[in-house]
């Protein structure tokens, strides 16, 4: 039987292999702080493997605070700083604390498309 190797040759452990392919489906977020509400695009959140993905829409809130916070097992174990666009075409930041705490630097409508981060 083949193994199965990440690209410099090293072989998946069997933990590893057990990881890959694996994928929460897309979780709408429904539970908002802050004045924050859903913008046109439903906010979510997924995790395939080891990686959370963030989508959606929000809007309406206090910058800089907590618009939403993610459940265990999608926080990351650092906090983070990620790049967002608003609704004006500029870019905005988000953060993520460990304690899952999501929240925008402006109080424009920002997309979360295409925010990710690992878990591990």
């Amino acid at each position: 039987m083949p193994s199965v190797t990440f690209l410099d040759g090293t072989p998946l452990t069997a933990a590893q292999m057990n990881q890959v392919g694996q994928d929460s489906d897309w979780i709408t977020i429904s539970s908002f702080s802050n004045s924050w509400v859903a913008g046109s695009i439903a906010p979510a959140y997924r995790k395939v493997g080891n990686r959370v993905q963030l989508r959606g829409r929000i809007t309406s809130g206090t910058a800089n605070t907590t618009a939403f916070a993610l459940p265990a097992g999608y926080r990351p174990q650092t906090n983070q700083s990620l790049c967002a666009i608003s609704s004006t075409g500029s870019i905005n930041q988000v953060s993520i604390d460990t304690s899952g705490n999501v929240g925008p630097l402006l109080s424009v409508i920002t997309s979360v498309d295409d925010i990710s981060f690992y878990i591990d």
